[in-house]
């Protein structure tokens, strides 16, 4: 079953609560279309922009999904971004 971007960005939003994402970072996402990234050392919200808002944009399209958070993670191998998003598959 297809799901339209309306109802992926409403899920994404319910999600976004329950999980208890800064109000603000939801807004900006609600209202704006922002895509934040969570990064360390503090955990702060940063819009995603240049290439890392290409790369999302990229899976969206391949995954048929909406990206609505960024975790960034640096390992030993390198930077992880793990995507937290809605899909059209249930």
């Amino acid at each position: 079953m297809k799901i339209s971007i309306e109802e992926k960005k409403i899920e994404a939003i319910e999600r976004m609560k329950l999980l208890e994402i800064y109000p603000e970072t939801i807004r900006q996402f609600a209202e704006e279309g922002y895509v934040s990234i969570s990064e360390p050392p503090f955990g702060a919200f940063f819009w995603a922009e240049d290439e890392s808002l290409k790369l999302i944009k990229s899976f969206e399209k391949r995954f048929d999904s909406l990206v609505y958070l960024v975790i960034r993670s640096y390992t030993d191998f390198g930077k992880l971004d793990n995507y937290l998003f809605v899909s059209s598959q249930l």
